[in-house]
Order: structure tokens, then C-alpha cells, then sequence
């Protein structure tokens, strides 16, 4: 069956777009679920998020930069934490 027939048949149509969207909803899913780091209370990272990626809602309280390094508190409502980005990973 050639596309242009599936065009004039609705039921065809129908059977085809339910396909697309069965393919779209599954990759947008595949998308998020990897795409997206788990958000983070900062009392709650221990060594279990060693190596991996985090989101954490926070206000930056302190930046110093020294030697292209910045060190920064971050502060939620749960806990306050220094952070250091080396200078190689910095973008310029």
C-alpha cells in the first residue's frame, strides 16, 4: 500500500497517526528520564551521589575566584555547601 492510499483512507490514517504518536510520546519519555539529573535537597548528598549528576535549587552565597577557580557557597533551606569549579571547566 503506497502512502497516497493511505492519504484517502481515514481508517489507514488513523492507524498511521496513532503509530507516530506512539513513537513520539515513547522518544519525549526516552528524552526526559535520561536527560534530567534528580533534584537534590542539600542535606541529602552523601557518598551515594558520588559520580553522579544532581540538580540543586539554591542561592549562591559567596563566589571568590582565585587562579581562574571559583569557589562558591550555596545555601537551600535544608543546608549550606562550598563548591569549587576548576579552571579548566570554566567556560570563557
Amino acid at each position: 500500500m503506497a502512502i497516497s492510499d493511505v492519504l484517502h483512507d481515514p481508517s489507514e490514517l488513523h492507524i498511521l497517526s496513532f503509530i507516530g504518536f506512539l513513537i513520539g510520546i515513547t522518544m519525549l519519555y526516552a528524552a526526559i528520564s535520561l536527560g534530567n539529573a534528580p533534584y537534590v535537597k542539600i542535606s541529602e548528598i552523601d557518598n551515594s551521589y558520588i559520580n553522579r549528576h544532581v540538580t540543586v535549587i539554591a542561592f549562591v552565597t559567596d563566589v571568590n575566584i582565585k587562579n581562574g577557580h571559583i569557589f562558591m557557597n550555596v545555601k537551600d533551606d535544608t543546608g549550606e555547601i562550598r563548591l569549587i569549579v576548576w579552571n579548566n571547566t570554566v567556560i570563557k
